[in-house]
């Protein structure tokens, strides 16, 4: 039930068009997030898919909305476990949606200069377009090189169990090699 209500007015807040209301509003999502994912799912899934990427993606949302959506990616991007969780929540579960393929979408699209066309100065003036694109470039390069260093981390933990498992084969062939040996041995002196 107090999930319910806490989703419902998060959804209420979250199209606020104060925005300090919205941007308490993603404050406390993140708060969500951090401390109740795994109770959470489905709710940060919408919230993220039907809230953050469309007012991110979409050429009528002010710059103080982007900006506070792209201040929540960068927070997020922080620690990689957050994204590898995304991703293997979301991206990798057939029945969601591909949030962090989104995210890295809109990250890319926003460095690229999406905003700078004519239809969107009357939103975001030539500044904020700068400001929108060099935080969405930080934000995803932070979040490749995690994710790259995440991945370097499993290789050298991969190739480490390897080699100890070829350790631990070379140590029991040369101990069966030496009860064979001493097997021979007593098999020997017994003949004698």
């Amino acid at each position: 039930m107090i999930r319910d209500q806490l989703g419902g007015a998060l959804l209420k807040f979250a199209v606020s068009s104060e925005h300090k209301i919205f941007s308490r509003t993603v404050s406390i999502f993140y708060c969500l997030f951090l401390h109740f994912r795994e109770h959470l799912k489905q709710t940060i899934g919408v919230f993220i898919d039907n809230f953050f990427l469309k007012i991110l993606d979409s050429g009528n949302s002010e710059y103080d909305y982007k900006y506070s959506i792209l201040e929540f990616f960068d927070r997020l991007t922080e620690n990689t476990d957050h994204i590898l969780e995304i991703f293997a929540n979301y991206d990798c579960d057939i029945s969601q949606k591909d949030i962090c393929g989104r995210m890295l979408d809109s990250l890319s699209t926003i460095a690229q200069g999406r905003f700078m066309r004519t239809d969107h100065t009357s939103v975001i003036s030539p500044q904020q377009e700068a400001s929108l694109r060099r935080q969405a470039l930080e934000i995803r390069v932070k979040l490749l090189r995690n994710l790259n260093r995440a991945i370097e981390a499993e290789v050298r933990l991969e190739g480490l169990a390897q080699s100890r498992l070829a350790e631990t084969r070379q140590e029991r062939a040369a101990m069966m090699s030496i009860d064979n040996k001493g097997e021979e041995d007593d098999s020997n002196s017994r003949g004698d």
